[in-house]
């Protein structure tokens, strides 16, 4: 499963691993970014919404929480390490315990983060 992530004014998609979107989120946090929370979307019958950003269902997230994202995860790449580490097997004790910013680490990963910032500046998306 991924996070097809689309903004309806610009027309431009971005697209995350299931994974990599939950780390994605988390990374953010740990850099201040305080979520606001999706908004229903449009025609969508769902009186227990909470506001998640994990239901892939069209939700929104508004433009001033994509830029909070946006200058939350600008903070974290001063901290991501500029060389490729190799990452131990999933569900092990050792990838349980590595941290965040090892996950979008070298060059590609600081790649992926750049034109995600830059995609969150452009406004409001949705998540399908």
């Amino acid at each position: 499963m991924g996070y097809d992530l689309s903004n309806q004014k610009t027309k431009e998609d971005f697209r995350w691993t299931e994974f990599f979107w939950v780390k994605v989120l988390k990374l953010a946090e740990k850099n201040g970014w305080r979520a606001k929370g999706t908004t229903i979307p449009k025609d969508y019958d769902r009186p227990d919404w909470d506001g998640n950003y994990y239901y892939n269902s069209g939700e929104i997230v508004e433009a001033e929480d994509a830029l909070n994202l946006a200058e939350a995860l600008t903070k974290s790449l001063a901290t991501l390490p500029k060389e490729d580490i190799p990452l131990p097997k999933p569900n092990t004790k050792e990838y349980d315990q590595i941290p965040l910013e090892q996950f979008f680490s070298g060059s590609n990963g600081r790649k992926s983060l750049e034109d995600f910032i830059a995609f969150c500046r452009k406004g409001s998306f949705e998540i399908g």
